[in-house]
């Protein structure tokens, strides 16, 4: 109806929809490394200021596994988890993980403290962490960027199937 009654200039767009073929509009923007497609139902209302399950938000995601390599306490009781990757047989830094991680978990699976970083050096804001041996793997989700730190990375398990040398950048 709006394309109808709205004219389009250097202000004003009428949004783009596919009305058929979602499936490939959602690969294509996988390979375009974009955030994500929104869809909703050909038949449904719009309700000023109300959520409904019939828009949704159809976003990509990567999944990588990574070597726990130390973690630090923040001050509203939360865990940075250090992570790395090794590119042949050195440990390269990849980031924090704050959602999702928790030093429970790592607990859980018990871990030995070191006395330096196992990168060779110590990445900026990681001045207060506690180092350990890297020995723990888990799997980090996160939105694909074309940056080279993970956005929104979040800690979804600690993998005992696989060595750390195995995660390989």
């Amino acid at each position: 109806m709006l394309q109808s009654v709205i004219k389009e200039n250097n202000r004003i767009i009428n949004s783009r929809y596919i009305d058929t073929y979602g499936k490939q509009l959602f690969d294509l923007v996988k390979e375009q490394k974009l955030e994500g497609i929104v869809a909703k139902r050909k038949d449904s209302e719009y309700y000023l200021g109300k959520r409904t399950g019939c828009w949704i938000k159809c976003k990509i995601y990567d999944l990588i596994d990574a070597v726990v390599c130390g973690y630090i306490y923040k001050s509203n009781n939360m865990t940075s988890i250090i992570i790395g990757q090794y590119k042949g047989s050195k440990l390269i830094y990849k980031g924090h993980v704050e959602l999702g991680a928790g030093i429970k978990k790592l607990n859980k699976h018990g871990y030995k403290v070191i006395d330096q970083s196992p990168f060779g050096y110590i990445p900026h804001g990681s001045e207060e962490a506690v180092w350990i041996q890297p020995d723990i793997v888990c799997t980090i989700e996160f939105m694909p960027s074309d940056r080279e730190a993970m956005r929104l990375p979040v800690f979804k398990e600690i993998r005992d199937d696989i060595s750390p040398i195995e995660c390989q950048v």
